[in-house]
């Protein structure tokens, strides 16, 4: 396996293209949110004038802040899991302790 830091810096590091849930909950909802979009468009097509490209526009101008609120949930965890690792290695260096494991007795 090559140096991680290198391989961020190489870009082979992608969290927000490999990340999507798996769940079966995400499934239904995700295909539950798009047949509703897809019939509130055919009910926007019947109107006169028809909405329905308009609303398309203001959902699609609405997605284009998803990438900006993922990056900074990504950036939010993995700075809270560095604190987490100096907090536990601070009280590690602090009490003196070689491993964080406790003794077998």
């Amino acid at each position: 396996m090559k140096n991680i830091l290198y391989e961020l810096y190489a870009g082979n590091i992608s969290p927000w293209e490999q990340y999507f849930p798996e769940s079966d909950e995400y499934r239904k909802l995700c295909k539950k949110h798009i047949q509703h979009h897809s019939d509130f468009i055919d009910i926007l097509k019947k109107l006169d004038p028809p909405l329905h490209k308009q609303f398309i526009k203001i959902i699609d101008e609405l997605s284009e802040t998803t990438p900006y609120e993922f990056s900074e949930m990504f950036m939010g965890g993995f700075r809270l899991g560095v604190r987490i690792m100096i907090d536990v290695f601070h009280e590690e260096l602090y009490q003196g302790k070689e491993s964080v494991t406790p003794s077998g007795g």
